[in-house]
């Protein structure tokens, strides 16, 4: 037992050397944003519409690295023999126990040397081990997107810093939610969905060239037949609500844009309020909406509840609801899914709005008549190509639409086929000969109404052969409801 205590004291006598032999290796680094810093916001003026600031992110850096060491024991006498014997031995001697105070002293000499003679019979060993080096660094976010929202409206767009940190953001970007006379409030968000700040831009400055701007943008929009001198038919629908979405742009760099889905969306917009006579603020409005702001709208598969829901007055509302973007089918289980701008068409189960649940919440809503216009495809293939890389166009397993009775569908095309796009009117396809019928077109019979029937019939009778003559390609258009049911009567 003496020995084993003996050994006890010449181990802990002894301290543990590491000596990095070569590089370290880095295994990870984790990247967690604490906060986002706002400084020198600059306001718009007539000369620059720009609203900038710069933007600094604090991050916690979390790296771990693999190191190749050697393990060395060495003596640490300097720290332990006093402890051990030189100075109790001192004390011991100074009251007349001399014999007690030199063994205590010879003993943390022994100690020593026995230090020195067990770090020479174990020169070491070599080993990997793991280090965590914990940082807070300050940084410029250039390469993120932050989220600038109108308040009051479902208008938003992204933007990215430059290098220093600058950004601008166009006040003429807004020129489509611009009203004469009231000030910009916007939400900033940061890429990870978090509000950062509240910031209210007064307009008072740069009202007139908003509104330059705005009657610029719209002649240059309405410059085909649909786009202008649209019918004012003086049809008042105030209970009625409508949702527009159209989706142009993804965050995922290899998704095609939809050239001409925010156009699709502002003129269907505005046939609603002068030819169906919705309220403007009985239209929700989504431009480039992610998949949280989609279920905001429309519910989630467990909460049908969204805004949808509760802007109906039940029994008394009529809803239309109309999309213009991708749509997608998931790869492994063949169901289809609207495509929001943060989509990933490889994760389209995880990240994209199930139909089948925009179908399901629509029938839950206590409305009287509802109305769904999809101008998308769900095979994977689109104008500009495949969804997909070296995947095939898929075929989605159809909806059993029994189960949602009460619904008028009408969407772009059968299974399999491609949503086309009608370049020289600026619209896709389905969506031009759809405003066209609404105008008046498809009113076969002269009496101021048109019927599902006859909306089925009229783009039937035009997609097709538009399909074919512009781009070879077969489309035809599906409807799903009662014929003669009324869209519209004048």
């Amino acid at each position: 037992m003496k020995k084993l205590v003996f050994i006890a004291i010449i181990f802990i006598s002894c301290s543990t050397q590491y000596t990095r032999i070569g590089n370290e290796q880095k295994i990870s680094e984790d990247k967690v944003p604490l906060s986002y810093n706002l400084s020198n916001i600059s306001a718009p003026s007539y000369d620059s519409p720009y609203l900038s600031f710069t933007i600094e992110e604090k991050t916690r850096i979390i790296e771990k690295y693999r190191e190749k060491v050697k393990v060395k024991k060495s003596p640490n006498f300097l720290i332990f023999t006093p402890l051990l014997g030189v100075i109790p031995g001192v004390a011991l001697r100074s009251k007349g126990y001399v014999g007690l105070g030199e063994a205590g002293i010879g003993l943390s000499a022994i100690t020593v040397a026995s230090a020195f003679v067990l770090v020479k019979a174990f020169p070491g060993s070599t080993k990997w081990r793991t280090v965590t080096k914990d940082i807070v660094r300050k940084t410029i976010p250039f390469d993120k997107k932050f989220r600038l929202l109108l308040e009051d409206t479902d208008y938003s767009l992204e933007y990215t810093p430059d290098k220093s940190g600058k950004l601008e953001i166009n006040m003429l970007d807004f020129v489509p939610c611009y009203k004469s006379g009231k000030d910009f409030n916007f939400l900033l968000t940061s890429p990870e969905g978090k509000k950062l700040k509240k910031i209210q831009v007064e307009t008072e400055g740069i009202s007139s060239l908003l509104s330059e701007k705005k009657e610029i943008s719209y002649a240059q929009t309405a410059s085909v037949d649909v786009d202008i001198n649209i019918p004012r038919t003086g049809i008042s629908s105030p209970e009625d609500i409508a949702v527009v979405v159209g989706i142009r742009n993804y965050s995922n760099p290899d998704i095609p844009d939809v050239d001409y889905a925010i156009n699709d969306a502002e003129i269907m917009r505005e046939y609603l309020k002068n030819v169906l006579g919705y309220r403007e603020d009985n239209i929700i409005y989504l431009i480039n909406p992610s998949k949280g702001e989609l279920e905001a709208i429309f519910g989630t598969n467990s909460n049908p509840k969204g805004k949808l829901y509760n802007y109906v007055r039940p029994g008394k509302s009529n809803i239309f609801v109309y999309y213009s973007g991708h749509g997608a089918p998931d790869i492994d289980d063949k169901k289809a899914y609207l495509v929001p701008y943060d989509g990933d068409p490889f994760y389209i189960e995880i990240n994209g709005y199930p139909l089948e649940v925009l179908y399901e919440n629509i029938s839950k809503v206590p409305a009287k008549e509802k109305t769904v216009v999809i101008d998308a495809c769900f095979s994977g293939n689109t104008q500009k190509g495949m969804l997909f890389d070296n995947i095939s166009p898929l075929s989605v397993i159809p909806i059993n639409m029994k189960e949602y009775e009460g619904i008028n569908i009408l969407t772009a095309g059968k299974e399999g086929e491609v949503a086309g796009w009608y370049p020289l009117k600026k619209h896709g396809l389905f969506t031009y000969f759809f405003l066209k019928g609404i105008r008046g077109d498809a009113d076969t019979n002269n009496d101021q109404r048109i019927t599902y029937g006859e909306m089925e019939y009229y783009l039937e009778e035009n997609v097709p052969y538009y399909g074919r003559r512009l781009h070879g390609t077969e489309q035809h258009p599906v409807f799903i409801g009662k014929k003669e049911k009324v869209l519209l009567r004048w």
